[in-house]
């Protein structure tokens, strides 16, 4: 049995990763953890092979060769709703041309259930920490379940534990050269994983429908040791939020103090972090966490099912960043209901009053199952159906075009629609070897 774990061509590169998709904005480009965990979960007996074709930069033609080339039985692969036209094309091709099983992992599969078996997809996948899906990959779709497949809905069954313990990631398969961030300190960044989900609801985000479920952390540390041993020196903990169980991220740094061989980088929500908890991040080996500040606005803070209260708390929380030596990034949010132009220059203030190190600027989009699109679709302000409003790097993407923002213009500057991401951001992947 041949597994190929495909992320798919794409001009302008996608992002694709943890139930989401995104046009990337500048130079920044992270292995899928997606894959890497299925790259450790597949039974050892199951050979298996990695095209990343995004990061290699490959057009079609090349990705299909090389695909091709490895003669999968089944191929597992990344599709995005903002790329799905062409992520369906390729595939429908390739399974044409080696006859493979695809099944997929996405925002569609894990929001829009069903909408990729009627294009001929054969299974999808919508929790790829789901133990129970593994046995599709060993060539023995009638025992697995936790996927849909055109026969019926999944099977429904408990799973046997909360803890996620997958093994160690085959980081080597991957083209670990063309992973970078603009604010690593070295290269190349691998990704891991200690926890999947998000326990919280925020209306504009559509992670707190994954669920959460933490990892072993001995299972994660045998994975770190690996990396290491690699002659990596950094990675990008792609946990949605860390600090969510505060004695596990304690149990976390403790161990990673100790070990002092990689740096690493995270990001975190203003409430789930302190300053104690920050010094012990920065003994493991942390020099930058990332912060969903959102707005200074409470009061859209609060509609938003944010959680936390007013702009104090980041001004605590990045003083005490500081104060911890760590650096650190804040993303924004324009959009908000009742956002202007001036409130949106309000924003850009008390982004500089917060002395962050970098600063992320993103347009709200309405993404795939959110409760902010639930609520625009039953307003009749966006059709459920339409794809084209979700990916706010684009021209024709979030909600500008038919949402407007009151009273907002643009100066001529950075387009509303772009990011901006740091001082070296460019918008090229990173070159590789």
């Amino acid at each position: 049995m041949k597994v190929l774990l495909l992320n798919p061509p794409s001009s302008p590169p996608v992002l694709r990763d943890m139930s989401c998709g995104e046009t990337v904005k500048a130079s920044y480009y992270w292995a899928p953890i997606d894959l890497l965990f299925l790259s450790a979960a597949i039974a050892p007996e199951v050979e298996r092979a990695v095209l990343d074709a995004t990061a290699e930069r490959l057009d079609p033609r090349q990705a299909l060769e090389r695909a091709c080339a490895h003669g999968p039985d089944i191929v597992a692969s990344l599709v995005s709703a903002v790329s799905i036209e062409s992520d369906i094309a390729f595939l429908t091709e390739l399974k044409r041309r080696t006859g493979a099983s695809v099944a997929v992992m996405g925002d569609l599969p894990s929001f829009s259930p069903g909408t990729l078996l009627k294009r001929g997809i054969d299974a999808e996948i919508s929790d790829f920490t789901d133990e129970r899906i593994l046995p599709y990959f060993r060539g023995d779709p009638d025992s697995a379940c936790g996927l849909l497949t055109p026969s019926g809905s999944p099977v429904s069954a408990e799973r046997k534990c909360r803890e996620l313990s997958c093994g160690i990631p085959r980081h080597e398969l991957f083209p670990m050269r063309r992973y970078t961030m603009p604010y690593s300190l070295h290269r190349p960044v691998a990704t891991m994983m200690m926890s999947y989900g998000c326990p919280f609801k925020c209306s504009f985000c559509a992670s707190g429908k994954l669920g959460y479920r933490p990892r072993n952390l001995a299972d994660f540390l045998a994975e770190y040791d690996y990396v290491a041993s690699l002659g990596i020196r950094e990675f990008f903990l792609r946990d949605l939020t860390f600090g969510v169980e505060r004695g596990r991220a304690v149990d976390f740094c403790t161990q990673l103090a100790v070990r002092r061989r990689m740096v690493w980088s995270c990001e975190a929500r203003l409430d789930t972090v302190d300053p104690m908890l920050l010094h012990s991040m920065k003994a493991a080996g942390c020099h930058l966490v990332m912060l969903g500040v959102e707005t200074p606005d409470s009061e859209a803070l609060k509609a938003s099912s944010k959680g936390y209260g007013t702009s104090d708390r980041a001004t605590e929380v990045f003083s005490a960043a500081r104060k911890a030596g760590l650096s650190t990034l804040a993303h924004f949010i324009i959009g908000f209901p009742g956002d202007t132009e001036e409130s949106i220059r309000r924003m850009i203030a008390y982004a500089s009053s917060l002395e962050c190190d970098f600063a992320s600027f993103n347009l709200m989009v309405p993404r795939l199952g959110s409760d902010l699109r639930t609520g625009l679709t039953r307003d009749g302000v966006i059709n459920e159906s339409d794809l084209s409003n979700l990916d706010c790097s684009t021209g024709g993407g979030g909600l500008s075009a038919r949402y407007p923002l009151r009273g907002l213009r643009s100066s001529g500057g950075v387009p509303f629609g772009a990011s901006t991401e740091s001082r070296r951001a460019s918008s090229a992947l990173p070159e590789g070897p």
